[in-house]
């Protein structure tokens, strides 16, 4: 039977007890740490004026005022912020390479034997910019390189001179050398390169003979610059020098005669003679360079080899060094009978006493002497001038950096 259905009946709480739930539940919080079953406390939040306290900071791979070997780089981390700039120096305005990636930053061309600077910019997150420095000595590598650069700082040379650098130890990396060298002429020379003649020397030359008056200025930057596993360059070499007029001396053996042609004009003829046609007396044909001029040489043939019935021991007049052979151009008053008529010498170009001292008084180093006609080729690395005597093509071929 249906039954009409009981109203439930209505509780009422009072102010009172609502307050007692409220701090019996703040209560039993308080007592159980804050924590829900099965999660972990969680650290307080830094406060605003905390993370303003905390500037970045930069960690650096060296000490600050230590030494670190030849061949090591340094580095530096932002931690905290971020990495802005890094600048090197191992001495006043000279910036060594540096790389930044925004966090890290890296220097490793450290030049060995140097007391480096770096410094470090930094970015905080609130903006601000912090500053952080080191100052390193790099130890000395366990071989130094230096280069020697002829011609020497304000010589004048004649159209026919190369520039040569000749270096105190082998260099096992040529490329690298290469690249620090530098030629800087004040008009055009044409085309021009260097060329290795072995690993302690290295040439370099225009195509044709420099135009005369030319002004060129050759740097060896060597500096910090690695050639080897254990050899670095230690020391920077310039050098300028000046081209003088133009001056071939041209030999000519069918003739027994040297032109001497200044400025395209010829203004003295010579009569010569060149080595006895006989074995190593021979005379070279080719292409060499005036490579010193002495008033006097004293000439020994045991320092070339000859000895017996043609060995000679006398001192010289007027005389020019042209191959490291001992080939030279000297006054010679005891073969003047055979000057213009035949060859008697050992090897040397005889002139009299009077065209030898003219020579001498009108002569550069460097003035070319082009001498054809013996049957005997010039080396190519016999003298200064040697050079002259390898093909254009094969002179490009001799670059390291080809």
């Amino acid at each position: 039977m249906w039954r009409p259905r009981r109203r439930a009946e209505r509780r009422t709480v009072s102010p009172r007890q609502v307050h007692v739930a409220i701090v019996g539940l703040v209560a039993a919080f308080a007592v159980g740490g804050c924590t829900l079953p099965g999660r972990s406390t969680p650290s307080r939040p830094p406060t605003i004026a905390a993370q303003a306290a905390a500037p970045a900071t930069a960690r650096w791979s060296v000490a600050d005022r230590g030494e670190i070997p030849a061949g090591s780089g340094l580095s530096v981390t932002a931690e905290g912020g971020l990495l802005r700039s890094l600048d090197v120096t191992d001495r006043p305005d000279h910036h060594l390479p540096s790389s930044t990636d925004g966090l890290t930053g890296r220097a490793t061309e450290l030049p060995p034997g140097s007391t480096v600077t770096a410094v470090a910019v930094l970015a905080s997150p609130d903006g601000r910019e912090v500053t952080a420095s080191r100052t390193i000595r790099v130890a000395a590598p366990p071989r130094s390189l230096r280069a020697t650069v002829s011609p020497g700082d304000g010589a004048e040379v004649g159209v026919g001179q190369p520039v040569i650098v000749t270096f105190n130890t082998p260099v096992a990396d040529r490329a690298a050398a290469e690249r620090a060298l530098r030629v800087v002429t004040d008009r055009p020379v044409g085309e021009a390169g260097w060329y290795w003649f072995d690993n302690s020397q290295v040439q370099y030359r225009p195509q044709r003979y420099w135009p005369s008056g030319t002004k060129v200025t050759v740097t060896a930057a060597l500096s910090g610059v690695r050639t080897g596993t254990t050899t670095w360059g230690v020391k920077d070499t310039t050098s300028t020098f000046t081209i003088g007029r133009s001056q071939v001396l041209r030999i000519d053996d069918a003739t027994h005669r040297m032109t001497v042609v200044r400025d395209g004009a010829t203004i003295r003829t010579v009569p010569v003679s060149l080595g006895r046609h006989q074995g190593s007396f021979i005379t070279r044909s080719g292409t060499k360079t005036v490579m010193a001029i002495q008033r006097t040489v004293r000439m020994d043939s045991r320092t070339v080899g000859i000895t017996g019935p043609d060995a000679y021991n006398q001192v010289v007049p007027f005389a020019m060094r042209l191959t490291w052979s001992g080939e030279f151009i000297h006054g010679a008053p005891w073969s003047e009978w055979a000057q213009g008529q035949q060859d008697v010498s050992h090897g040397c170009t005889n002139v009299s006493l009077a065209n030898a001292e003219w020579l001498f008084n009108n002569s550069l180093v460097g003035d070319p002497v082009e001498t054809t006609g013996t049957g005997r080729e010039m080396e190519p690395g016999n003298g200064w001038g040697g050079g002259w005597n390898v093909s254009w093509a094969e002179w490009k071929a001799g670059s390291a950096l080809r």
